[in-house]
C-alpha cells in the first residue's frame, strides 16, 4: 500500500508527478490560447517539453500562474496588449532554464522592473541596469551559449553559464545576488512577485488571524555566517534523514527568509514549492523547522489531487497549536507535520543523542495526540483521507510507545524549539 508519511524516495512519485502535469497541461492550455489568436505571437506550449517540467515549475511561476495569468482569462481570452505582456512576463520565468536545454526562443524582449533589474527565478545572477533603467525594455538574444544584452545605447554579451550562476561572471551589467544554495533548494533572495506577496498579501493573512498587520522585510543577501545554519541544517538532515532529504531536494525551490519574529515558518499555496521562513541563529529550530515546512508543502500536493475531508471549509474546531479555532484543515496540516517531527526526532535522537529530544519529543507527541483526537471526531474524509488519517495514528502509536520506553520518567520542562 502507498505510504504518504514516510519521504517520497522520489522513484515513480505519482503525486507530484501528476500535480505538475494537472499545473503544466493547464499552463499550457492558457499559453496556446494566447498564441492561436494572432500568428505573429509565439507558440511558447510547444517548447515546454515534459523532462523539463520540475525545473520550470518554480514557485513564482506558480504564483504568476494563479495570480496573472489564470485570472486574464476569467471573462475570455484577453486582448492583444495583454496576450502580448502575458508572454513577456512568462519569458522572464523560463527563459533562462529553457536556454539551458538549448530549447525556447532565440530572442526575447524583457522589461526592467523599478530597480533596474531582470530577475530570473532560482538564478543567482540578475541583470542590472540601475534605477535610471526603470521600465527599460531589455533585448536578449541568444547564439549558441552566447547571449547578446541590448539595453538603449548599452550592449554587451555573456553566456549562459555566467547568467545562471555556473560561472563567475565579470560583466558590468550583471549583478550576483547574495542568496545561497544547497543543490537545487535557494536560502534567501527576492523576486518581485515574492516581495508584492511579502508587503501586501502576507501582512493581510496575519492581520486576518486578529494580530496587527506586520511587515516581512526579506533578506536579499545572506551573509556568509549566516549560510552556515542553514548548510548544517541541510547536511543534518541528509545525514540522518536521507529520503527526506531527497524529497525536499526534488519538491522545494526556495526557502525565502525572513527578518521578523512575528512568524516561524509558512509555506502558502500561491507559491507552491516554497517556504518562507524566519533566520534564527538556532540550528535545532532551523532543522526543525525547514522539516514541518517540506511537510507542508508535501501534504499541499496530495491537496491539488483530493480534498481529503468532506467537511464545510467553514467549520471550525480546537487547535492544538492555536489559540482560536481553526479549520479541519488546518489540523490535518499540523497533523501530518509534527507526525513527521516525531519520526525526525526519533532518527536524530539515535544518531545524535541529546537530552533536548526526548523533552521535544513528548511535547510533538502531546500535540499530535490531541490533533488525532479532534479530527477523529469531527472529520468526515474521502477514501485517500481516511487512508491517510489511519496511517497519522499507527505513527503516533508506534512513536508514543518508543518514547515512553525510552523516557518513562518523563519530560523535562526546558525545550530546544524555543528558539
Amino acid at each position: 500500500m502507498f505510504k504518504f508519511v514516510q519521504p517520497s524516495e522520489m522513484k515513480n512519485d505519482f503525486v507530484y508527478t501528476l500535480m505538475v502535469k494537472r499545473r503544466m497541461e493547464r499552463l499550457r492550455h492558457h499559453l496556446q490560447a494566447c498564441a492561436e489568436q494572432d500568428a505573429d505571437l509565439l507558440r511558447w506550449d510547444s517548447m515546454l517539453h515534459e523532462e523539463h517540467y520540475r525545473e520550470l515549475m518554480h514557485p513564482v511561476l506558480v504564483n504568476w500562474m494563479d495570480t496573472r495569468l489564470f485570472p486574464a482569462f476569467q471573462g475570455g481570452i484577453p486582448d492583444k496588449p495583454l496576450r502580448e505582456q502575458l508572454l513577456e512576463e512568462f519569458a522572464r520565468l523560463v527563459l533562462i532554464p529553457l536556454w539551458k536545454h538549448q530549447e525556447g526562443p532565440d530572442t526575447a524582449v524583457l522589461q526592467t522592473d523599478a530597480e533596474g533589474c531582470i530577475y530570473f527565478p532560482g538564478c543567482i545572477t540578475a541583470v542590472n541596469l540601475g534605477t535610471e533603467a526603470q521600465g527599460m525594455h531589455v533585448r536578449l538574444a541568444k547564439t549558441g551559449d552566447r547571449v547578446r544584452i541590448s539595453a538603449g545605447e548599452r550592449r554587451f554579451e555573456v553566456g549562459i553559464s555566467e547568467l545562471t550562476g555556473e560561472k563567475e561572471t565579470a560583466a558590468p551589467l550583471l549583478k550576483r545576488l547574495g542568496f545561497y544554495k544547497h543543490g537545487d533548494i535557494q536560502f534567501g533572495g527576492s523576486d518581485p512577485l515574492v516581495e508584492a506577496f511579502l508587503e501586501q498579501e502576507l501582512p493581510e493573512i496575519i492581520q486576518s488571524y486578529g494580530k496587527e498587520k506586520p511587515s516581512f522585510p526579506a533578506i536579499r543577501s545572506v551573509p556568509l555566517a549566516d549560510m552556515w545554519y542553514y548548510e548544517k541544517a541541510m547536511d543534518l538532515i541528509k545525514e540522518v534523514w536521507p529520503q527526506m532529504y531527497r524529497e525536499a531536494s526534488a519538491h522545494v525551490r526556495a526557502v525565502y527568509l525572513l527578518d521578523t519574529r512575528e512568524i516561524g515558518a509558512l509555506t502558502h499555496n500561491l507559491f507552491q514549492g516554497a517556504v518562507f521562513m524566519s533566520h534564527r541563529s538556532n540550528l535545532m529550530w532551523t532543522t526543525e523547522n525547514l522539516i514541518h515546512e517540506f511537510g507542508h508543502a508535501r501534504l499541499d500536493q496530495l491537496f491539488e489531487l483530493d480534498d481529503l475531508l468532506l467537511n464545510s471549509p467553514e467549520e471550525r474546531v480546537p487547535s492544538p497549536w492555536r489559540e482560536d479555532l481553526r479549520p479541519l484543515k488546518g489540523v490535518l496540516h499540523g497533523l501530518f507535520v509534527f507526525v513527521r517531527i516525531g519520526l525526525w526526532y526519533e532518527l536524530a535522537g539515535a544518531a545524535v543523542p541529546h537530552p533536548d529530544i526526548p523533552v521535544r519529543m513528548q511535547e510533538v507527541l502531546a500535540q499530535i495526540r490531541q490533533a488525532l483526537d479532534v479530527l477523529g471526531q469531527h472529520a468526515r474524509w474521502t477514501a485517500l483521507g481516511e487512508q491517510l488519517f489511519s496511517e497519522l495514528a499507527e505513527q503516533y502509536d508506534r512513536l508514543a510507545e518508543a518514547a515512553a520506553v525510552s523516557n518513562p520518567a518523563g519530560s523535562p520542562e526546558e525545550s530546544i524549539a524555543a528558539g
